[in-house]
């Protein structure tokens, strides 16, 4: 998936006003910490989405986290902490099944 099909994923599911720079920077922290944290790239090393048409660190089949994360800081910065406690929870969820396919498949 691309950053493009993302913001249109979100944008279609998730009722915002944040401008896509914003959106984008919620993308690169996911990246970020998806390609540090589950695949051990150095950090000198990570290349962050930059535009549209940039693919994502992680594969279509968890694109939910992208989602949860961005719900999760939209959820925060309305003021809304259970919704952003609930949210983030799920995300640190998915990431967690995603680290354990990563073992299990050996990539």
């Amino acid at each position: 998936m691309t950053v493009g099909q993302l913001l249109s994923l979100i944008d279609s599911s998730i009722e915002n006003t944040y401008p896509d720079e914003v959106k984008i920077q919620w993308i690169r922290d996911v990246d970020g910490r998806v390609l540090s944290d589950i695949h051990n790239i150095p950090p000198d090393k990570i290349e962050l989405p930059q535009g549209e048409n940039d693919v994502l660190a992680l594969p279509d089949s968890y694109s939910k986290a992208y989602l949860l994360y961005i719900r999760a800081m939209i959820d925060f910065f309305s003021g809304i902490y259970t919704g952003y406690s609930n949210r983030y929870h799920e995300y640190e969820s998915t990431l967690l099944m995603y680290a354990k396919y990563r073992i299990r498949n050996r990539e």
